[in-house]
């Protein structure tokens, strides 16, 4: 099986990340649905979406369930979806190739990451969903990444990816949409698997016993490096000698 995560990655900085709220119970015409937060406020909402490190992992888990595996004649994944809007755009709705397809992109090669968290019309806490929209850079485009999101999931708070008919009009998930999850399913692939994607707290710590495993080590490099840095002969050491000296003759 080809990996198709083993691709040289040219981007090592995650995208620039905004966060949309949108009260479904509120007054559409009234609400103020498009206020961006660059930090969610603590406690509230849908609170794991504020770490860099969940959207990330929920990106590569969700994304890799949509690998189709590769072409015989190819070895390399294709876009199903993308390539059917490009030949019958009046049949494959538009929402298809960025809920359904699998992306050979990185995280950190998108320009522009938009969390969007819709709060139930009723408060309750199992309804509310989180969408995840990532764009491709474009710097010809305002912003300097492309107008429509080119990958998308949408995830429940337990992290379990769904068709969410929140995002429709009238609620109504389109037949076509349906028709192209179906063909996935019939071909055994899941798209939306009934298990959560990913665990936010196991991923968090993670990360904390990674820093605490490393610690001591840094700590030993940074003190060994100082230390023969700043002995004479060392750069540190040539470096204070000499600006004490311009200091000094310079007074004079």
């Amino acid at each position: 099986m080809v990996d198709v995560y083993a691709h040289e990655q040219h981007a090592t900085t995650p995208p620039n990340i905004a966060y949309q709220v949108i009260d479904r119970s509120a007054d559409p015409m009234t609400a103020d649905v498009g206020v961006h937060h660059d930090r969610l406020p603590p406690g509230k909402y849908y609170r794991w979406v504020g770490h860099r490190w969940v959207l990330k992992a929920w990106y590569d888990r969700a994304n890799r369930i949509r690998y189709p595996g590769p072409v015989p004649c190819l070895g390399c994944p294709v876009a199903i979806f993308r390539d059917w809007a490009a030949r019958d755009p009046l049949r494959c709705h538009p929402f298809a190739p960025r809920l359904l397809d699998h992306s050979t992109l990185a995280f950190e090669e998108y320009a522009y990451c938009d969390v969007v968290i819709h709060l139930d019309p009723h408060g309750r806490e199992s309804h509310k969903t989180c969408t995840m929209h990532l764009y491709r850079s474009d710097p010809s485009a305002p912003g300097g990444f492309e107008p429509q999101p080119y990958w998308m999931s949408i995830a429940s708070p337990k992290f379990r990816v769904q068709l969410a008919d929140h995002l429709f009009p009238q609620h109504h998930v389109p037949g076509t949409l349906l028709n192209a999850a179906d063909m996935l399913r019939l071909a055994g692939m899941d798209p939306f698997p009934a298990t959560p994607l990913l665990q936010p707290t196991k991923i968090l710590w993670a990360k904390v016993r990674w820093a605490v495993a490393v610690r001591p080590w840094i700590k030993h490099w940074v003190e060994d490096h100082a230390k023969r840095q700043s002995a004479p002969g060392g750069k540190f050491y040539v470096e204070g000698v000499a600006a004490f000296e311009g200091e000094f003759c310079s007074s004079w």
